[in-house]
């Protein structure tokens, strides 16, 4: 998981888990940097984040701690607390790793981890993708303990003496997980005791059907079983008849999204479409039209631009109450990746109105006491 003599960025709330996995990789010998960040949620959290600088005193390694505000951040995305803190979390350790030049960040998700995220998972929906749960290894996040159950993590401490710092809110009721991990779970084990496990393994089959697909798509093609390992690994392979696979080459990045729309009026987007705007009176609903949406006129407020999605964008897609990350929906929609940037946003000052050739913002949508709406029409190339 970490290059010879790489550096390696290892988060640290505090709690067994992530203290263990601390002690665990030093005594490995990497090198290490820590970080900790204070979430600014509970009153205990300044003792945990000098519970840390201590630690990592006593252990001969450099510390970045840092506050965040979890809570303005959650208002003004409209999110959850958990994930709310898990995005400025995950924020913190990107930049905090290119800060300081870590190769890895390391974080202390357990088996017991594994097994909640997969009945989450399975409880929200989600399709064999999502239910293969967390990896080892994902990019640059590290996960070194997702073999290793709570157990086990609290055994080693108590065998060297170290202590950890609790936080209560693993027990409040209010998160989803914590009834999982003290409700559900518990009910399952009663149920089967190796139901855990049963679940763990579970989560890496699903995983490793996902392998397999591909793997049998590269047989098909005639490829032996190098071949295979290395076009799973990326590698360009020549099949018979001299057909060579190659993994595909990050398309050229599309030009920068940023116009003005015109009402009435058009907007020509190479490589994309034509966006068409004009301004109607309606008395009911108006007729649907393939390509063809419409908002009302009245709750626009300001000047309407064409512009391309940002990392944090948020909407509430037509049929849903709550906000949507965009990058969630693109996902659900399957786009693909390099196709999100091509994807034009019509927007009213700050808020999204359409994720053009798509979706509307439901709070745009017309009403029965609409009278005056804009009729947004999308001509793709």
């Amino acid at each position: 998981m970490l290059p010879a003599g790489g550096l390696g960025l290892v988060a640290v709330s505090g709690g067994a888990d992530s203290t263990a996995l601390l002690l665990a990789l030093r005594r490995l010998g990497c090198r290490l940097h820590v970080a900790h960040l204070d979430h600014g949620l509970r009153p205990e959290s300044d003792a945990d984040a000098e519970f840390v600088r201590e630690l990592s005193a006593r252990l001969g390694l450099s510390c970045t701690v840092a506050r965040r505000d979890v809570a303005a951040y959650r208002g003004r995305h409209k999110l959850s607390p958990e994930a709310a803190a898990r995005e400025v979390r995950y924020a913190f350790l990107r930049e905090t790793a290119e800060r300081v030049g870590a190769q890895a960040i390391f974080v202390a998700h357990t088996a017991n981890d594994q097994v909640e995220t997969f009945l989450l998972r399975l409880i929200r929906g989600a399709g064999p993708a999502g239910l293969s749960g967390m990896k080892p290894k994902d990019g640059q996040l590290c996960r070194p303990l997702l073999g290793v159950w709570r157990e086990e993590v609290e055994a080693f401490l108590k065998e060297h003496g170290q202590e950890w710092r609790e936080d209560a809110t693993n027990s409040d009721p209010a998160f989803l997980r914590n009834r999982v991990r003290h409700e559900l779970l518990p009910l399952l084990v009663s149920l089967n005791p190796g139901v855990k496990e049963v679940l763990r393994r579970e989560a890496e089959a699903m995983a490793d059907r996902q392998r397999e697909i591909e793997a049998e798509v590269f047989r098909r093609l005639g490829l032996n079983a190098r071949q295979i390992a290395s076009a799973l690994e990326g590698k360009p392979v020549t099949v018979g008849g001299g057909i060579r696979v190659e993994p595909p080459r990050p398309p050229a990045r599309p030009s920068k999204i940023d116009q003005r729309l015109p009402v009435p009026g058009m907007v020509h987007l190479a490589g994309v479409g034509i966006i068409r705007s004009k301004g109607v009176l309606v008395n009911g609903w108006p007729q649907s039209e393939r390509g063809v949406e419409y908002v009302d006129l009245e709750l626009l407020g300001g000047e309407l631009r064409l512009r391309s999605w940002r990392p944090g964008d948020r909407f509430v897609p037509l049929g849903m109450e709550q906000p949507k990350k965009l990058q969630d929906f693109f996902v659900d929609e399957r786009v693909p990746r390099e196709h999100r940037a091509r994807v034009p946003l019509l927007v009213s000052g700050d808020a999204i109105v359409w994720v053009v050739g798509m979706r509307i913002d439901g709070r745009f949508k017309v009403t029965p006491s609409t009278t005056r709406a804009l009729r947004l029409q999308f001509v793709p190339e």
